[in-house]
């Protein structure tokens, strides 16, 4: 007696490192008979495996399970294939793949990394996976100057006390400070003020002549959400406005 048949295979098919011989039936006293396939390994061996087992992912005769026996390129991923790696040229912000490796860390765990030159002159080493996830983009020296930006924008310039300086503050932080709440919806995607506008004076005389008095109920809004405070982009909205121009409502 045997059970009903879901799932079929033919001398020459493979699974993995597993090459079909021939399926035969697993007779067993008092019991159902099972399908089996007799399967020779690409390391020589022969073993018999449930056509269950080469249907759940059974791969190999338990080879690949011994580190003497396995392959150079199972060790580097332990068995995984990689989603995603970098080639020499390819470029992350300011970092530039030189070549990648897969480097052993104390703990005996191999992980992959990029050796990358900055466009700063220097070099570094960065997890590729980092690099995938966008959370590296240089060695270090994109945010110091980000953070020398913040802190100089931070300075004193004698219109502490005017209306518009908290727009210039909160556009400026939003924009230079990786620290800031906001900074992953504008600098981080690249959202930049004009030039002429890191000056306070400059960004308040624009606001005063050319967009005039802030009508009540309406705040400073970037007329092109995936443009940079710049002139042009500037307007007085409301809040259902703004809402509106927000990204999740714009089409892509």
């Amino acid at each position: 007696m045997s059970r009903k048949r879901t799932f079929f295979v033919r001398p020459g098919q493979r699974f993995g490192r597993l090459e079909v011989l021939e399926e035969r039936l697993r007779e067993r006293p008092g019991k159902p008979s099972l399908w089996e396939a007799l399967c020779r390994c690409d390391c020589g061996e022969q073993i018999a495996v449930l056509l269950q087992g080469l249907k759940g992912g059974t791969q190999s005769c338990g080879c690949t399970k011994k580190r003497g026996t396995m392959t150079e390129a199972f060790l580097a991923t332990r068995g995984r294939a990689r989603s995603f790696s970098v080639s020499p040229g390819d470029r992350f912000g300011k970092l530039t793949v030189m070549f990648e490796e897969n480097e052993e860390q104390p703990d005996g765990k191999k992980l992959w990394v990029a050796h990358c030159s900055c466009e700063c002159g220097k070099k570094t080493i960065v997890l590729v996976n980092n690099l995938k996830s966008g959370g590296v983009r240089s060695c270090g020296c994109l945010q110091r100057e980000r953070a020398s930006e913040a802190n100089r924008i931070r300075a004193t310039h004698g219109l502490s006390g005017h209306p518009h300086y908290p727009r210039w503050r909160n556009m400026m932080d939003r924009c230079y400070d990786p620290g800031g709440a906001h900074y992953k919806y504008y600098g981080d995607r690249g959202i930049a003020v004009s030039p002429e506008w890191h000056d306070v004076a400059v960004f308040i005389g624009y606001l005063e002549t050319v967009l005039g008095p802030c009508p009540d109920g309406h705040s400073l809004d970037r007329i092109d959400n995936n443009e940079s405070y710049k002139p042009g982009n500037l307007r007085w909205a409301d809040a259902i406005t703004q809402r509106q121009n927000q990204r999740r409502y714009l089409k892509e």
